[in-house]
């Protein structure tokens, strides 16, 4: 289930878990909030179900989430905030789950914010078999193995591209505090770049488009322009 994947990105990412009963068989719920609640103030609720389909996937608006969030709200161990502020993450295979339902979880706010991650069998056993602690570091390095030609591969085949790279975007799109933090020594000088495909004049130009004083009026631009080329 990837459920025990994300599990490893809260734990190792400075959450640890929350234990709460619910009655339900259907589906397996995990809370986390942060370690450390001085700077952060945030819980995640993560389910995902054990013989996932459509029609449970109409019982998370439906029943789910409000009675969840009802169970957890009485819960004495649970800190207040998370009445105000918490999100819920939505593990559900994408055979057993529409676009226009996934569209509904997401655009309804009651209670929750909601995320859900649909997935492949095959995105899951890929990623499964990178086997890695799922630490923001170990999730950076990943998405940037190949220099950026794996993302470009995503980019051109991302409408059938299924594996473990997928599904990390996914991730990361859909839990807020997992970032993809670029490499500078990875990316190319811009400007360097575009001044070196100008031609002698274009870059005369350049250079003095960038000496001028933001605060010059017009008719003194002008001057200063001319002057230049006579």
């Amino acid at each position: 289930m990837l459920i025990n994947l994300i599990d490893k990105v809260f734990l190792n990412n400075g959450y640890e878990s929350v234990e709460f009963e619910h009655k339900y068989e259907e589906f397996v719920a995990r809370l986390f909030k942060p370690k450390n609640t001085e700077n952060k103030a945030e819980f995640y609720l993560v389910i995902e179900g054990q013989n996932a389909s459509h029609q449970q996937a109409d019982l998370i608006l439906s029943v789910w989430a409000d009675d969840l969030y009802s169970k957890i709200r009485q819960d004495p161990i649970i800190d207040r905030v998370f009445a105000k502020n918490c999100t819920m993450i939505i593990c559900w295979p994408d055979l057993a789950i529409t676009n226009k339902q996934v569209f509904q979880i997401e655009e309804d706010r009651y209670n929750f914010k909601k995320n859900v991650i649909s997935y492949s069998a095959a995105e899951l056993m890929d990623l499964e078999a990178k086997d890695i602690d799922f630490t923001i570091v170990k999730i950076n390095e990943l998405i940037g193995e190949g220099d950026g030609r794996f993302f470009q591969k995503f980019k051109e085949k991302s409408a059938t591209l299924k594996n473990y790279y997928s599904l990390l975007l996914k991730i990361i799109i859909k839990i807020p505090f997992v970032v993809y933090v670029h490499d500078p020594k990875r990316l190319f000088d811009l400007d360097a770049s575009l001044v070196s495909g100008l031609t002698v004049d274009e870059r005369t130009l350049y250079e003095f488009a960038l000496g001028v004083d933001d605060n010059i009026v017009d008719e003194e631009l002008m001057m200063q322009f001319l002057g230049r080329v006579n």
